[in-house]
C-alpha cells in the first residue's frame, strides 16, 4: 500500500501542474504544532508532507474516513524521504479532546483535524497535506500500466466472492459445485 500511496503522490505532483487538482490555502490558526516541535532544533531542516487516502468513489475529499495515514518526511539537505504508516485504528486525541480511531479525525473534522491529530500526538510540524480518493488510486496503477493476475478457478470464486460480500460458506458451495 506504501508504495501505491507514494505513486499517488508523485500522480497528484503531475496533475497539480496540469491544474486539474483542488488546491487548499491553510489560514495561520488552522494548523496547530506544539511549541516545543516549533523551537526543536533536531526537526529544522526536514518538510513532513501529510499523505490521506480517503474511503470515497463519489469525488467527495471531505468528512470521510482516511484508509491511508502515511507522513512523507523530506531531509531539505540529502533530499531523502521517509514514508511512515500511521495505524488506521490507532486511539488518539482526534480533536477538541476527543477520543477514537486515528481515521476519524478526518471524517469528523477534515483536513484540519486530521493535520492536527498528526501534530499534537506524535509532536509533528505538517503544515502541508495531499488527500486522494479511491479513484485517483485506481488511475495511478492504471498510468502505471495495471497489475496482471495469474488466478486459479477457487482463487476467483473467492475474490469474487468477498468482493460481493458472500460468505466463505457460499463461496465453499460454489468452488465444489465446479
Amino acid at each position: 500500500m506504501i508504495p501505491l500511496l507514494a505513486f499517488g503522490f508523485l500522480y497528484v505532483q503531475f496533475e497539480k501542474k496540469l491544474g486539474n487538482i483542488d488546491t487548499v490555502t491553510l489560514q495561520s490558526g488552522d494548523i496547530q504544532v506544539n511549541e516545543e516541535v516549533e523551537n526543536n532544533a533536531v526537526l529544522h531542516g526536514y518538510t513532513n508532507i501529510a499523505l490521506f487516502g480517503v474511503d470515497s468513489r463519489d469525488g467527495s475529499m471531505d468528512y470521510t474516513n482516511t484508509d491511508t495515514i502515511i507522513i512523507a518526511s523530506i531531509n531539505n539537505d540529502t533530499k531523502v524521504v521517509k514514508l511512515v504508516s500511521i495505524y488506521r485504528d490507532t486511539y488518539l486525541n482526534i480533536g477538541e479532546d476527543r477520543y477514537g480511531k486515528a481515521n476519524a479525525a478526518y471524517a469528523n473534522g477534515g483536513y484540519k483535524w486530521a493535520i492536527n491529530m498528526l501534530n499534537q500526538n506524535l509532536d509533528l510540524d505538517i503544515t502541508d497535506f495531499v488527500t486522494v480518493n479511491m479513484n485517483a488510486l485506481v488511475e495511478v496503477v492504471d498510468a502505471l500500466g495495471g497489475f496482471d493476475f495469474d488466478l486459479t478457478a477457487k482463487e476467483n470464486i473467492y475474490l469474487n466472492g468477498a468482493i460481493l460480500g458472500h460468505s466463505r460458506e457460499v463461496m465453499d458451495q460454489h468452488y465444489e459445485d465446479i
